[in-house]
């Protein structure tokens, strides 16, 4: 991505009411819970935001990644391998 491409995802992710504050875009969505919260913004009904608790530990991380792609990116033919997760 280019500079004036990234500055439309900031603007994005800086739209969305979160749960908790952006500091580092790449720690943020290391637990799934900030993706889970983007793609509930714009379509509630495709997640249950009780699934992704935040999280620390890799395991947990790990955990919230399979639950978001087999419920939620499956449906959107958007899936992660097991090595993207990891």
């Amino acid at each position: 991505m280019n500079q004036s491409e990234m500055e439309e995802v900031y603007k994005m992710v800086d739209s969305i009411p979160f749960s908790r504050p952006k500091k580092s875009i790449n720690r943020d969505f290391s637990d799934a819970v900030m993706l889970a919260e983007l793609i509930y913004h714009y379509n509630p009904k495709m997640v249950s935001l009780h699934n992704y608790p935040p999280a620390n530990s890799t395991t947990k991380k790990i955990e919230n990644w399979n639950t978001l792609n087999t419920k939620v990116l499956k449906k959107l033919d958007l899936q992660l391998s097991k090595q993207q997760i990891e």
